[in-house]
């Protein structure tokens, strides 16, 4: 593995992708994270000024289940095209089954002390 070459590939903007839902349903809209994306390449983000963030803490990904993360990955790495993709995974065991179910350039993974439970 090139190191320096990796570290490149890292460089520049972290742009988060917004997990998008249908109001009725509560779905996933493929459709606008795909739009979305588009959007950004077609106003200059690529390889080489970006890195796109999916499914970080700012997300709904503790809303969401094991296989909604793992479709909102695919749809983030398969529409970013050669932009560096990473994703958050928020936990070691999620990395682990993550990587396992789909390719990403970079996964993240929160502290637990991020992720405490609501108390009334």
């Amino acid at each position: 593995m090139d190191y320096a070459q990796l570290k490149k590939d890292l460089e520049g903007l972290y742009i988060t992708i917004p997990t998008l839902f249908h109001d009725e349903d509560l779905s996933i809209n493929e459709e606008g994270i795909r739009t979305h994306i588009r959007f950004l390449k077609e106003n200059g983000i690529n390889k080489e000024n970006a890195v796109l963030l999916a499914g970080g803490a700012a997300g709904d990904f503790s809303t969401m289940s094991f296989e909604e993360r793992i479709r909102v990955a695919s749809i983030v790495i398969d529409e970013a095209g050669n932009i560096p993709v990473a994703m958050g995974a928020q936990t070691t065991d999620t990395t682990f089954k993550r990587s396992r179910s789909t390719w990403s350039f970079l996964y993240t993974s929160l502290l637990p002390f991020l992720l405490q439970p609501y108390r009334r």
